[in-house]
């Protein structure tokens, strides 16, 4: 009897063992016939957040950055070269200074200057900058979101040159923007377009920022950011041909704008309700070992969104920094300044931006006087008030 009641639990317990087995089976069937559906779903409900977050007040924070050329002159020596410190530090060294603040904001733009390219095709130039494809970790792994890449060295090793760098900036997943090729960046469900051009004539340029700007109004983009590279190196006030340029992307619908190619900061313009920076400078700049000026800045500008639409308003932040974490030669790491480096650069902007009636108070935020928008002034008329 004893010997049949064990029987009897061993077949109770394997009945229900083959129970489970088939619940779980059955379960599972139906978890994985119905994944698709569930994944299509969060899709789903992923989209609409976007389209409903389009609807209500967003505040967009981006940051921009001045010329970053990852890579050496091909005629310079390798000792003390970008190449040379970053065989030796690796990527995450060279931004590791300004990596917080690139992380806090919404879009990170920087300006590249040079070429990705193992080509061979260099130009008869005074200065060719040419990098491995590994230096956009540089970039990448920094908190770093789009690329204005449009400027005097983008053809430094020819079309190839050219190509190599954007299939890589592609490859990566880097959005970017190159004379008509505009660009885009989502975030918050606010979309993002960015013209970059640079040409060696005004009306080229001043096409190329219509003609660009035209194409991100059809695309329906919710804010429009021009980079022009354009101005006199080493002058640290705005050439006629920038003025004009810059107040052409506004008047066209731009709503902020930032320009290239002095490798010096230069002044801020407060022009029809919409901030103009004529040169940002240097940044995380290889191409020179030793520039005799390391000052640079980044710039912070907050969007508001409400109900759809833009609210302009006159803020704007620029953080003093430098491009060098040394003053004695650059190591190639921006490093941001504080105490009286602080206070000499912002004197700087105040002086160069005195004729905009733009000043800058000691935290680097942007006050405009009377709250009046610019209506244009010459380089002249610049240069003359701000001396």
């Amino acid at each position: 009897m004893k010997r049949l009641k064990g029987k009897s639990l061993w077949f109770l317990i394997l009945i229900l063992l083959a129970g489970v087995t088939v619940i779980l089976i059955v379960t599972g069937f139906y978890e994985l016939g119905t994944l698709p559906e569930t994944k299509e779903k969060a899709a789903e409900a992923e989209a609409v957040t976007e389209k409903e977050s389009a609807g209500k007040d967003v505040e967009i924070t981006i940051s921009a950055a001045g010329d970053c050329t990852l890579g050496r002159n091909t005629g310079s020596a390798w000792a003390g070269s970008f190449d040379a410190v970053y065989d030796e530090k690796g990527a995450d060294y060279f931004l590791e200074n300004v990596k917080p603040v690139f992380d806090k904001d919404d879009m990170t733009i920087v300006n590249f200057e040079g070429t990705l390219t193992d080509s061979s095709a260099e130009q008869d130039k005074l200065f060719t900058f040419k990098g491995r494809d590994e230096y956009l970790d540089v970039l990448t792994e920094s908190g770093v979101d789009f690329l204005s890449f449009a400027n005097n060295h983008v053809h430094d090793f020819g079309e190839e040159g050219y190509q190599d760098s954007m299939d890589l900036f592609k490859e990566k997943g880097v959005p970017y923007a190159s004379e008509d090729d505009v660009g885009t960046f989502k975030v918050k469900g606010i979309t993002l377009g960015m013209i970059s051009v640079h040409g060696d004539v005004e009306k080229e340029e001043s096409d190329y920022i219509k003609s660009g700007i035209a194409k991100l109004k059809d695309m329906g983009v919710d804010l429009i950011i021009a980079s022009i590279h354009t101005g006199i190196e080493r002058d640290y006030y705005p050439s006629s041909k920038q003025i004009n340029l810059a107040h052409t992307a506004v008047d066209e619908g731009a709503d902020l704008v930032l320009e290239h190619h002095p490798h010096v900061i230069q002044g801020v313009e407060f022009y029809k309700g919409v901030y103009i920076d004529y040169s940002l400078g240097n940044f995380c700049f290889g191409g020179n070992k030793n520039p005799s000026d390391k000052d640079t800045v980044i710039l912070q500008k907050t969007f508001r969104i409400k109900n759809g639409k833009l609210e302009r308003d006159d803020q704007l932040k620029l953080i003093p920094c430098s491009i060098s974490s040394t003053a004695a030669y650059n190591d190639y790491k921006p490093a941001i300044l504080s105490g009286s480096d602080k206070k000499r650069v912002l004197d700087r902007l105040n002086r160069y931006s005195t004729a905009y009636r733009v000043s800058f108070d000691e935290d680097g935020n942007a006050e405009v006087a009377d709250n009046q928008n610019s209506v244009g002034r010459t380089a002249a008329e610049a240069e003359q008030d701000s001396r």
